[in-house]
């Protein structure tokens, strides 16, 4: 696997661990410990971590397209491995990516929506 895609490997898995803690850490009570600014910052903050969060995967997914085309027209030697190495980090980040999306309240959602409105 290339160096860049290891490096796109890693910041999706690293930014999906952070949005995790972020989204626990959100619906904990610990929350209403800070001040309501920063709780409402921190609403919307998930909001595009979410989004870039994604954006990663749609690079990774195109990556891994792309790697399968080379390989069914014999240009890429290491298509095989790039394939199971995309399987195991879909594997750990699939499902995580969407119970992420899930777990948010309907309060941290509508935190995102004011920012965008």
């Amino acid at each position: 696997m290339s160096d860049f895609k290891t490096r796109l490997l890693t910041e999706y898995t690293d930014l999906g661990e952070k949005i995790e803690k972020l989204n626990a850490f959100l619906m904990s009570e610990n929350l209403s410990g800070i001040p309501p600014a920063q709780q409402d910052l921190l609403k919307k903050q998930i909001v595009p971590m979410m989004d870039y969060h994604n954006v990663l995967k749609e690079r990774i997914d195109l990556l891994n397209k792309d790697a399968e085309v080379s390989s069914t027209f014999g240009n890429d030697k290491d298509a095989s491995a790039n394939q199971s190495q995309s399987a195991t980090a879909d594997d750990k980040q699939g499902p995580g990516n969407q119970s992420q999306s899930a777990g948010l309240s309907s309060e941290v959602k509508d935190g995102g929506d004011q920012a965008k409105g």
